[in-house]
């Protein structure tokens, strides 16, 4: 571990099984660690214990997880009074990500967004800049973005159907 801390690392997102095991991930960051976690938490109670347990730097909830946008407002607010960073999670491309854009960009400081590696590679909507990793938000009704078509080249089959791409 100790070479882990020396690294100078940002944070080291869930470190441990089961993610939420807030003592787990308090002797880690009792160690010198930075750690993020909250992407598999799904429940109020869930979160309090990482933040009252001093088990964690980062929270990353994820809106589509947790209840919606009011739960993800009260995640957010959580975290202000406990000197912990927000950087919320959202896997994927669709309205989950899209929904928690929209909540992070209405807040008065600005709040990181995680995004999926491949995003930076082919970006899902066409408003992402993969070189500066912002995406610009429209004003158009609604989440307000275009889908990237060229994104379902990656497609591998249809639930569906079964039917290969």
């Amino acid at each position: 571990m100790p070479k882990l801390v020396e690294l100078g690392l940002g944070w080291v997102e869930e470190p441990i099984w089961p993610p939420e095991d807030a003592a787990g991930l308090r002797r880690l960051r009792e160690a010198g660690l930075v750690v993020a976690a909250g992407e598999c938490a799904t429940t109020p109670s869930e979160f309090d214990r990482l933040i009252a347990g001093k088990a964690i730097d980062v929270l990353q909830p994820s809106l589509t997880k947790i209840g919606g946008v009011s739960a993800l407002l009260d995640r957010l607010a959580s975290t202000r009074g406990a000197g912990i960073r927000a950087i919320p999670h959202s896997y994927g491309w669709g309205p989950g990500y899209l929904a928690t854009a929209r909540v992070l960009a209405a807040q008065p400081a600005a709040i990181p967004l995680e995004t999926i590696f491949l995003q930076l590679a082919v970006p899902a909507y066409r408003e992402f800049d993969a070189q500066t990793t912002m995406l610009e938000l429209s004003d158009a009704p609604g989440l307000g973005f275009a889908q990237n078509e060229d994104i379902w080249r990656f497609r591998v089959s249809s639930y569906s159907t079964g039917e290969q791409a």
